[in-house]
C-alpha cells in the first residue's frame, strides 16, 4: 500500500482508491509491450505482468499483509457419474447442504506462516465507494481477458472481494457479467474456480436472473469438469444460484443450455468436451422437453463418439445410445444405422471403460424396438466368436505390421526387472522415435477438430486401431449380456442360447491377456444368474466351475480376487448345499482358501 494512504479515520476513504491507482498504473505500464529503439528490443512485453499481478493480490488483500490466495479443499468423493449428480432438481445427496456465501471456504494467507480468513481480513476494511467499486469493476473486468492467467486469477479475486465490500448499484456494470462467463469457461483450472466464487458474489449483489442463459450452462458443465476444486465449488455456487430451482429453470432455458453444451462438445481441451458429453446425457436422462433436440444431440455425440481421447468417447457412446434409446422415433434411419455401426466400432476400443459402455450401450440401443434388439442379439452371437480368432500374444497383429513386428511384439526378452520380462520391443528405437507426442491427461488442444482415428495413446499406441485384439469384442459382448439380462432389455429364451457359449470362450487363453477377459466374465456371472434365474443358466454354471476356481490360484490378483467375488455370489445365490454338491473333490478343498474367507 502507498505510504501517503493513512489508515485514520478522515482518510479511510482514500484506501481504496490509492490501490486502484496502483492497479491501473501497473496496467499502463504492463501495457507498454516491447519497446523500440533503434531496433533493438528494449523491454520484454511480459516484464510488468508479475507487478500487476502484485497489485491485484494488494486490492485483494484491502492493502493489508496478508494476500487473498486459493481456499484449501478437503478431497471429496462426490462421484462424477451424471446419475449420482448432486444439483437440486438434478437429485442431491444426502446430507448435503447449501454453503452460506458470506461464509469463507478455506483457510487463506500471504505466506506458508502467516494465514487468516478472508472474512477476517476484510472485516477491518471500510467499504468501498460506489464510484470507486464501480470503476474498479469495470477495469477488471478487462483484466479477466487478460493473456496471463495468474493475472486473471488475480482479478476474479479481487473482483470478489469489491463485490463483497462495495457499495454497488442496483444495476451491475457493463460487462462484468459477460467477463465472469469467459472466465467460466477458462482453460485454466485456478481461472474457472475463481470466475465461480465472483459467480456466487455477483449473483448475491445483482442477482442472475437477467443472465441465465449467459452463466446458468456455464455453472452446469463446469459441475462435471475434471478439476475437482472446480466441481465441488460449482456445485455449491449452482445451489445457491438456482435455490433448489435447477431442474426447473434447465427446462425454461433449455435451448441456450443445448447450443452451450453442443458448442463445448467441439472445444479443443478435452476435459471440457468430456463434461459437455455428461450434460448432454443428463439433459436426456432428467429434464423433460428434450425430444426436439435429439436429432441434434445425437449427431453431436456420435461426432465425439470419433474423439481422440478416451474418456470422451465413454461418456459420448453411452450418451447417444440413451438419446436414440428415449426418443427412437426422432432419429431416422440413416443417423440409425450409423449409430449401430458406432456402437459396434466402439466394441474394439482397447479401453476397458470404453468397451464396458459400449456394452450397455448396445443393451440400451436393443430397447428401441423388436428390431433393434434383434440386430443387438446377431451382433453378441458374432462377437461371441472374436476370442477364437485372438492368437498368442496379439500376433494377429501381423499382417498389418509385418512379420518383424510381429515377432517384437510378442516375443519377451531373457533379462527380468524385479521378476517381469521386458518385452523385446521395448528397446526397438523405431517404438520411440517419430511418433506423434499426446498425452490424455494433458490440457493442452489435441487433435479433435479434425477427429482423426488412430492416434493419441487411447487408440493403441503404435498398433492400428483396425484388426486390433479380436478378444475385445467378446469383452464387450460380455459386458453386452449382462446388462440386457439385468435390465430385462429382451426376453430370457432369446439371451439363453448366446449364454450357453460363454464356457466355449473360456477355453481360449493363448494370449497374454486372458486375464482382463476372465474378470469381466467373473464380474458379470452373478448378476446374469441373478436376473435370469438360477435354473436356466445352471448348465453354464456347471460348465465354467474348473476355470472359476482356477482363478483363485492366480497369480494375477485382480482375477483371483474377482473369482473369489464371483464364488462367494454364488454361494450366496444357491444356497451352501446346493453349491457344494456341484463341486468335486478338489473345488470343496479350494473352499477353504484365505481369499474366500471374507465370505459372510
Amino acid at each position: 500500500m502507498p505510504d501517503d494512504v493513512e489508515m485514520a479515520s478522515g482518510e479511510e476513504v482514500c484506501v481504496w482508491d490509492a490501490l486502484l491507482r496502483d492497479v491501473v498504473d501497473c496496467q499502463q505500464r504492463a501495457d507498454g509491450g516491447v519497446k523500440l529503439q533503434d531496433g533493438k528490443v528494449v523491454r520484454h512485453e511480459s516484464e510488468g505482468w508479475v507487478q500487476l499481478e502484485r497489485a491485484l493480490k494488494r486490492l485483494q488483500g484491502g492493502g493489508t499483509e496478508f494476500t487473498i490466495g486459493t481456499p484449501l479443499h478437503t478431497p471429496s468423493t462426490t462421484p462424477r457419474s451424471h446419475a449420482d449428480s448432486p444439483m437440486p432438481g438434478f437429485g442431491t445427496p444426502t446430507g448435503a447442504t447449501t454453503p452460506s456465501l458470506d461464509r469463507p471456504m478455506g483457510p487463506f494467507g500471504a505466506s506458508p506462516h502467516r494465514f487468516a480468513p478472508l472474512d477476517q481480513v476484510l472485516d477491518t476494511l471500510p467499504a468501498v465507494p460506489e464510484k470507486t467499486a464501480v470503476e474498479g469493476l469495470r477495469l477488471l473486468a478487462g483484466l479477466a481477458a487478460h493473456s496471463n492467467r495468474f493475472i486473471r486469477e488475480a482479478a476474479f479475486g479481487a473482483a470478489e472481494v469489491l463485490l463483497m465490500k462495495g457499495v454497488l448499484p442496483a444495476e451491475a456494470p457493463a460487462g462484468l457479467a459477460e467477463s465472469i462467463g469467459a472466465g467460466l469457461q477458462d482453460n485454466w483450472s485456478q481461472v474457472r474456480y475463481r470466475a465461480t466464487q465472483a459467480v456466487a458474489r455477483f449473483a448475491a449483489t445483482f442477482g442472475v436472473e437477467k443472465f441465465y442463459d449467459l452463466l446458468l450452462p456455464r455453472l452446469c458443465l463446469n459441475r462435471y469438469y475434471v478439476a475437482e476444486g472446480v466441481r465441488n465449488s460449482t456445485q455449491k455456487v449452482w445451489e445457491a444460484v438456482t435455490s433448489g430451482r435447477g431442474r426447473e429453470l434447465v427446462r425454461e432455458h433449455l435451448p441456450a443450455f443445448v447450443a452451450y453444451y453442443e458448442r463445448q462438445a467441439r472445444e479443443q481441451n478435452h476435459a471440457v468436451r468430456e463434461a459437455a458429453c455428461h450434460c448432454m446425457a443428463e439433459l436426456i436422462e432428467k429434464v423433460d422437453g428434450v425430444e426436439a433436440f435429439a436429432p441434434s444431440l445425437l449427431s453431436v455425440l456420435d461426432a465425439s463418439c470419433d474423439d481422440p481421447s478416451w474418456p470422451v468417447r465413454d461418456v459420448a457412446c453411452l450418451a447417444a445410445a440413451r438419446v436414440f434409446a428415449k426418443y427412437p422415433h426422432r432419429i431416422d434411419e440413416a443417423m440409425r444405422g450409423k449409430l449401430y455401426e458406432r456402437l459396434l466400432y466402439q466394441s474394439e476400443d482397447p479401453i476397458a471403460s470404453v468397451r464396458r459402455h459400449a456394452g450397455e450401450a448396445l443393451a440400451r440401443f436393443a430397447e428401441a424396438g423388436d428390431d433393434c434388439g434383434k440386430r443387438v442379439l446377431a451382433a453378441v452371437d458374432g462377437m461371441l466368436d472374436g476370442i477364437k480368432s485372438q492368437k498368442e500374444d496379439s500376433a494377429a497383429r501381423a499382417p498389418e505390421q509385418g512379420r518383424e513386428h510381429a515377432a517384437r511384439s510378442t516375443d519377451l526378452s531373457n533379462v527380468t526387472t524385479f521378476g517381469v520380462a521386458k518385452r523385446v520391443r521395448d528397446n526397438d528405437v523405431s517404438t520411440h522415435t517419430n511418433q506423434q507426442m499426446f498425452s490424455c491427461g494433458s490440457l493442452a488442444p489435441g487433435p479433435s477438430t479434425a477427429r482423426v482415428l488412430n492416434q493419441g495413446c487411447s487408440h493403441g499406441g503404435t498398433v492400428p486401431r483396425t484388426g486390433l485384439d479380436p478378444w475385445y469384442r467378446t469383452d464387450t459382448a460380455i459386458h453386452t449380456l449382462r446388462y440386457l439380462s439385468e435390465h430385462q432389455r429382451t426376453e430370457t429364451s432369446s439371451l439363453l442360447p448366446l449364454l450357453a457359449r460363454i464356457p466355449d470362450t473360456l477355453h481360449h487363453k493363448l494370449f497374454m491377456r486372458y486375464t482382463e477377459y476372465w474378470t469381466t466374465v467373473w464380474s458379470s456371472l452373478p448378476v446374469v444368474v441373478r436376473s435370469v434365474g438360477k435354473r436356466p443358466v445352471t448348465g453354464v454354471v456347471n460348465e465354467v466351475l474348473p476355470q472359476l476356481f482356477s482363478s483363485l490360484l492366480s497369480e494375477n490378483q485382480l482375477l483371483a480376487a474377482a473369482g473369489a467375488d464371483c464364488i462367494c455370489a454364488l454361494r450366496k445365490l444357491y444356497g451352501e448345499t446346493v453349491w457344494r454338491a456341484k463341486l468335486s473333490t478338489d473345488q470343496l478343498n479350494l473352499m477353504n482358501h484365505p481369499l474366500l474367507a471374507r465370505a459372510p
